[in-house]
C-alpha cells in the first residue's frame, strides 16, 4: 500500500518554485540535544571508570552479579530496533506505507527492552543490590537508569511522531521522523558501551 505525501514548495523569487532545503528544525534541535546527552553520559562513564579503578573489590563481595546473558539478549532487541527505525525512515522517504510497520516494530522492541530491564531490576533489588547497598549498586542504577529514561523518552517521541504523521501525512513530517530516528540511534548506540562497561568490564 502506498501513502501520498503532499509537498509544499516555496518560491525562489524568479517565479519558479523549489523544495525547501537545509536542516529541518526538529533535526537541528535533536542534534543540539544529543550533543548535551553525549556530554552527560561521558561524565557518568568517566566517574564510573575512575571509581572502579580505585576500588579494591569490584563488584563488592556479597553483592549479586549482574545478569550478563539475559541482558545480552535484551541488547539484541534494542539493536534490532535501531535497524527497524532506519527502515521506517527510508520507507517514509519513498512514500511507502511500510514505514508504519517498521516504526511499530521499533516501538515494540523498545518496549520489550524496557520491560525486561525492569524485571531484572526487581530481581536485583530482591537479591540485595540497591542504590544504598554499595557504590557499585549506586552506579549501576544511575547509569542504567539514566539510559532507561532516555529509552522511555525515545518511545514517547516516536509515538508522538507517529501520531503527527497520521494526522497530517505530508513531507513536512519527514524532518520530525528523522529527528525521532536520530534520537533512537543515540539510545541504541550508547547502550553497547554501557553494557560493556557495567556488565562486562
Amino acid at each position: 500500500m502506498e501513502t501520498t505525501f503532499a509537498v509544499h514548495p516555496m518560491s525562489n523569487g524568479n517565479g519558479h518554485t523549489a523544495e525547501r532545503r537545509g536542516i529541518p528544525s526538529p533535526v537541528l534541535a535533536i542534534m543540539i540535544l544529543l550533543f548535551t546527552e553525549v556530554m552527560f553520559f561521558g561524565g557518568l562513564i568517566s566517574a564510573y571508570i575512575i571509581n572502579r579503578a580505585d576500588a579494591i573489590d569490584w563488584p563488592p563481595t556479597g553483592q549479586p552479579r549482574l545478569p550478563v546473558e539475559r541482558t545480552l539478549l535484551n541488547t539484541a532487541f534494542l539493536l534490532i530496533s535501531g535497524i527497524s527505525a532506519y527502515w521506517s525512515w527510508r520507507f517514509f522517504k519513498r512514500n511507502h506505507r511500510s514505514y508504519l510497520y517498521a516504526l511499530v516494530l521499533t516501538l515494540v522492541l523498545g518496549a520489550c527492552f524496557v520491560a525486561l530491564q525492569g524485571v531484572e531490576w526487581i530481581r536485583l533489588i530482591h537479591y540485595g543490590l540497591t542504590t544504598s547497598s554499595s557504590l557499585y549498586g549506586a552506579f549501576f542504577y544511575t547509569i542504567v537508569g539514566a539510559h532507561g529514561v532516555h529509552v522511555l523518552f525515545g518511545l514517547l517521541f516516536l509515538l508522538y511522531v507517529w501520531w503527527k504523521i497520521e494526522q497530517s501525512p505530508t513531507r513536512d513530517q519527514e524532518g520530525l521522523l528523522l529527528a525521532g530516528v536520530l534520537f533512537w540511534y543515540f539510545v541504541v548506540g550508547i547502550w553497547p558501551i554501557l553494557y560493556y562497561l557495567v556488565y562486562l568490564y
